[in-house]
C-alpha cells in the first residue's frame, strides 16, 4: 500500500490500530539541512502489510503516531540511530519497544556493525540491490524500483528478524542483548537530544590549553546552534578545520575575520552576521571562564601488559558467549579501568558485563 493521497489513509490507520509487530525503514536526505528530510517511511506490519508511507505529501496520522509509542508493538530497525534521529527531529519523540537486529547480530557471533546487505545475505540468501539507497528519495514521483525496494527491504528485514532472534535465544544471550538494548538506546537518545556540546568531546583539541578548549567549545555551541536555526550542516556554518584554527589563535576578532576572508570562506549572510559578534564575544573570554583540559596519562609499560592480557581473555569469553568484543568490553574502557582500578565506578563492573568480566578484572587488577 502506497500511502500518499488522503484517501489512503483510513487503511492505513486501521492497520497500524491493530500491529503487534512492525518492520520499519527510513529514507531521508541530508545533503543541505541540518534536519533531514524524512522523504519515505516504510514499513512492514503484522508480518503480513506492506506500506510505503509518504511524509512529504502527508502529515502523520494519528493512529501511526500512537503505534510507534506503543510499547506492545516491537518495532525493527537495523542500525536504527539515524532513523530515530530523523523520525525524532520530525515527530519530537522516539518510538518505543525497538529492536535492532544490527545489534541483535553481534550478540549471535555475527559480527560487530553489520551491514543491511551482508545480513539479509547471511540470514535469508538475498542480494540487496545496490544503487538504491543512495538514491534521490525527495524526487516525485518515485521510480518503480525505488517503491520495489523500499517494500522488500522491510518485508525481508522482518523475517532476518525472527532469525536472528531465534539465534539470540538458542545463545543464551536474549537477555544480554534486552539488557545492553537499554543502555545503547538511552545513550543515543541523549546523544540526538543534546542540545550544547560536551567540552571534551571536540576532536582535535587533546592537546590544547585551557584557553584554546574553551574557545573551541564556545564556537561548537555557537556553531551548532546556528545550524539548528538556520536548518543548515554543521560544516557550511563553520569547517571544522576553521574551528580549530580560531580556537587556538592569538590574534583580534577582526584579524581572524580578515583571514578567513584572504582563505575565500563562504558564509550564509546571517551566519557571517553571528560569527562576527562570536570572535568579539571570544576576546573578551575571563580566564575564570577556562575550561581545564583533561590530562592524558600515557600508559606504562607494565599497564599495557594487563591491557594486552585482559584483552585476550576478554576476546575468548567473547567468541565463547557469541558476543562481540566491541560490545562486551571495549578497548579504550579496559584501558581506563587498568589505570583507574578495580573499585572506580565502571560500566564493565556493573549489570549483564558484571556476570560475564567480573571475575578477570578481579583475579588481574590491582594485583
Amino acid at each position: 500500500m502506497y500511502v500518499n493521497t488522503p484517501e489512503a489513509l483510513p487503511a492505513f490507520e486501521q492497520l497500524c490500530e491493530v500491529a503487534t509487530s512492525c518492520a520499519i525503514d527510513v529514507e531521508f536526505m541530508r545533503r543541505r539541512t541540518y534536519r533531514p528530510i524524512v522523504a519515505l517511511i516504510q514499513l512492514y506490519i503484522n508480518n503480513q502489510y506492506t506500506i510505503l508511507f509518504d511524509p512529504l505529501a502527508l502529515d502523520a496520522p494519528p493512529a501511526f503516531i500512537k503505534m510507534l509509542k506503543n510499547p506492545n508493538c516491537v518495532k525493527v530497525f537495523h542500525a536504527c540511530p539515524q532513523d530515530l534521529e530523523a523520525l525524532y527531529l520530525k515527530y519530537d519523540f522516539f518510538p518505543e519497544n525497538i529492536f535492532d537486529t544490527q545489534v541483535a547480530a553481534a550478540f549471535c557471533g555475527m559480527g560487530y556493525q553489520m551491514g543491511l546487505a551482508r545480513f539479509l545475505n547471511e540470514l535469508l540468501g538475498i542480494e540487496l540491490v545496490k544503487g538504491q539507497q543512495q538514491s534521490d528519495w525527495c524526487k516525485r514521483p518515485l521510480t518503480e524500483s525505488q517503491l520495489s525496494y523500499a517494500q522488500n527491504e522491510v518485508i525481508w528485514l522482518y523475517d532476518a528478524y525472527k532469525k536472528v532472534e531465534q539465534k539470540l535465544i538458542e545463545c543464551h544471550n536474549l537477555d544480554f542483548y534486552h539488557a545492553y538494548m537499554q543502555e545503547y538506546t538511552s545513550y543515543f537518545q541523549n546523544q540526538i537530544q543534546q542540545v550544547e556540546v560536551p567540552p571534551y568531546s571536540i576532536k582535535g583539541t587533546g592537546t590544547f590549553n585551557a584557553k584554546s578548549l574553551t574557545r573551541a567549545v564556545h564556537l561548537a555551541n555557537w556553531r551548532l546552534q546556528q545550524a539548528m536555526d538556520h536548518d543548515l550542516p554543521i560544516n557550511w556554518v563553520l569547517k571544522h578545520d576553521t574551528l580549530l584554527f580560531i580556537a587556538q589563535s592569538k590574534i583580534a576578532g577582526y584579524e581572524i575575520w580578515q583571514t578567513l576572508h584572504k582563505q575565500r570562506q563562504n558564509y550564509n549572510k546571517r551566519v557571517k552576521e553571528a560569527l562576527e559578534i562570536e570572535l568579539k564575544e571570544l576576546d573578551q573570554l575571563d580566564a575564570s571562564e577556562y575550561i581545564a583540559p583533561i590530562k592524558h596519562v600515557k600508559p606504562s609499560d607494565d599497564e599495557k601488559k594487563v591491557l594486552g592480557k585482559l584483552m585476550n581473555l576478554i576476546g575468548k569469553i567473547a567468541k565463547e558467549r557469541s558476543i562481540a568484543a566491541e560490545i562486551l568490553a571495549p578497548r579504550a574502557k579496559v584501558m581506563h579501568l587498568v589505570q583507574s582500578g578495580i573499585h572506580v565506578p565502571a560500566s564493565l563492573l556493573d549489570g549483564w558485563r558484571a556476570e560475564l568480566l567480573q571475575d578477570v578484572f578481579e583475579e588481574n587488577l590491582n594485583k
